[in-house]
């Protein structure tokens, strides 16, 4: 079992706290953008005299429409394989409770405080978090949140590939999308809550938000890895 660090943002932090996320979508990067065809990790389906190096944690790529059409590339989930972990990296500060001067992290999605161990080896580390106050309090980059500081642990229960459009109103519903904020107005019209898949619509909605409107990253429509997972007891230390 192997662990790696995965971004959230605030309110998808809040939807998995509450655990109405159990899904997320990620881009695949080198997915072929000609590819027709996808298999994951079952190089076996090849057929006899196949070639192709995929294994486990790997997306086959083909140019047709099956398996036995030209390969194109062979590309490893970088977030890892069922019964691996993931640990959380969200929005954070370090900081020390007015109340009773305990030092510890607070966590920007929900404001929560949750103290450092009652050991040196904790408090040199949150000393060299905080930085002897140079940060003043201010808000963090999850990229700079130490594994130490992590408060939610993941275990992926499950891994497939396919295009980003083929995402189902069940799976908006798993990736948290009745945790998403509310649609700006629009005094025009909005055509987004005007639509009966809204879940979806949030999610396509939100995907853009994060990866762009120009050139339209809904359209574009990438090959992603959808992973399922499940919250599990955090490790300390």
């Amino acid at each position: 079992m192997k662990e790696r660090p995965i971004v959230f943002s605030a309110n998808m932090i809040k939807a998995i706290l509450a655990g109405a996320k159990t899904q997320t979508r990620r881009i695949i990067n080198g997915a072929p953008k000609n590819a027709g065809h996808v298999e994951y990790s079952v190089p076996e389906k090849c057929g006899s005299g196949c070639t192709h190096t995929g294994h486990d944690g790997y997306a086959l790529f083909f140019e047709g429409p099956t398996v036995y059409s030209r390969g194109l590339a062979s590309v490893k989930c970088r977030h890892g394989i069922a019964g691996d972990q993931l640990w959380v990296r969200e929005r954070w500060r370090t900081h020390e409770r007015p109340a009773d001067g305990v030092d510890g992290i607070m966590y920007a999605a929900d404001q929560s405080f949750r103290r450092i161990e009652d050991t040196a080896k904790a408090a040199d580390a949150w000393v060299e978090a905080h930085d002897n106050d140079r940060f003043c309090g201010r808000w963090r980059s999850p990229l700079f949140l130490p594994r130490w500081a992590s408060r939610i642990q993941l275990e992926i229960t499950g891994v497939r590939v396919e295009r980003l459009n083929a995402i189902t109103e069940v799976d908006a519903i798993a990736e948290g999308m009745a945790h998403a904020p509310p649609f700006p107005s629009d005094d025009e019209g909005d055509c987004w809550t005007s639509r009966r898949d809204i879940n979806r619509a949030r999610f396509e909605y939100l995907w853009c938000e994060l990866h762009g409107w120009k050139p339209n990253a809904w359209v574009l429509n990438p090959w992603v890895w959808v992973l399922d997972f499940k919250r599990v007891e955090r490790e300390e230390g």
